[in-house]
């Protein structure tokens, strides 16, 4: 597998304005695990920033630019939480190269939500979780997506910890997106985990001015002057999200 096999940039017609810098980290740390390291990325930052936005435009290059990834994917979801293995049945939407065994806790549950789970059963989805992706990366680099992961049911939560400290040597990325303030709702062990040094976390740094006034220009061709874009950057913190609200929903005249 050659490096330009996972080269990529932004074009003049992506959304993710401000976020170069970010994008292109995710491509390096793409080819590092292509040679056999397994990664672990945090994009932080809070509601609005882009997150899920530069995780959706690097899964699309993963698919349509990167030869040999295998994407599996799952997002959080408030009312999703409660139940168990919800996380974790988004992400064995394929079936696993094995079927889950030898725990004591009665016939195996499907891999669908379910009211909760033991210790030892945790233990063996995430048993058969690790099973599946080493088998997946045998025939190219695995890509594990999590949007929104504090928003994950507590069992998925704790599976894919399980499995994302104990895998090495594999060609496997996990790459989730977190917001700061919601991560007390995180498990106290899991939220370690996250924070630790094993984890990579790239912050979404706020939008500047500069950058408000290319995403005006670019995509609603509005021509804001600096002190306009300076006052977007102090309404919305620098949040893309509603500075595209505000873009959106105001008359161009506005500006």
């Amino acid at each position: 597998m050659t490096a330009g096999s996972v080269q990529g940039d932004i074009g003049a017609d992506s959304p993710l304005v401000g976020r170069d810098a970010v994008f292109e980290e995710l491509l390096e740390i793409l080819r590092t695990v292509r040679k056999g390291k397994v990664a672990t990325v945090v994009l932080t930052g809070p509601s609005g920033c882009g997150k899920t936005a530069v995780l959706e435009s690097f899964l699309e290059h993963c698919r349509t630019g990167a030869r040999g990834v295998r994407i599996l994917s799952a997002m959080g979801d408030e009312w999703e939480a409660q139940f168990a293995l919800a996380g974790y049945s988004q992400l064995m939407l394929t079936s696993p190269l094995r079927s889950a065994k030898a725990y004591d806790g009665g016939p195996h549950l499907p891999a669908t939500p379910v009211a909760a789970l033991s210790a030892d059963q945790v233990v063996n989805y995430a048993s058969t979780l690790s099973t599946h992706l080493e088998g997946l990366q045998s025939h190219g680099s695995v890509v594990v997506a999590v949007d929104d992961v504090h928003k994950l049911d507590v069992e998925s939560l704790r599976i894919l910890t399980f499995v994302m400290r104990r895998l090495h040597g594999k060609r496997i990325l996990f790459l989730l997106t977190l917001n700061p303030a919601e991560a007390p709702r995180i498990p106290a062990g899991v939220l370690d985990f996250l924070t630790g040094h094993q984890v990579e976390r790239i912050p979404m740094e706020p939008l500047s001015a500069q950058q408000v006034q290319e995403l005006a220009r670019r995509f609603h061709g509005i021509d804001l002057s600096v002190t306009a874009a300076h006052g977007l950057v102090r309404h919305t913190g620098g949040l893309p999200q509603p500075v595209v609200e505000l873009l959106r929903e105001l008359p161009p005249e506005t500006w």
